[in-house]
């Protein structure tokens, strides 16, 4: 979230801290929209996803903007955005499928590197 939003300051947040939030997420019925729409759902808090895109780079910036709050890895938080702790917030598991048969040096350097930071 940008730095100059109301809940900027906090260390913290719960899913309730942020009802009335505006947000930028994936669109509806996507697995990046899903997962937080579980999250609040299950918290009995409404969410309002005010903005939707399928690029991060545009959520990222509606959310540097102060249009909206944004539900990302904190490795997308650069610069002037704020980073806070979402408790019992949304979790994202994502998948990597790939054939042995005959890999290319692109993914056998991705396979390489991811395998070294699991």
């Amino acid at each position: 979230m940008s730095q100059d939003h109301p809940l900027a300051r906090c260390r913290a947040l719960s899913l309730e801290d942020m009802a009335g939030t505006p947000f930028v997420d994936f669109p509806e019925g996507t697995p990046g929209q899903i997962q937080s729409d579980l999250a609040f759902l299950a918290a009995g808090v409404r969410r309002d996803v005010a903005f939707e895109a399928t690029s991060v780079d545009v959520i990222v910036g509606l959310a540097r903007q102060g249009i909206a709050a944004a539900l990302l890895s904190p490795a997308l938080v650069t610069g002037d955005l704020v980073a806070i702790e979402v408790e019992a917030g949304p979790t994202r598991v994502e998948y990597l499928a790939w054939s042995d048969f005959n890999p290319s040096p692109a993914l056998r350097a991705f396979l390489a590197s991811a395998l070294l930071q699991a």
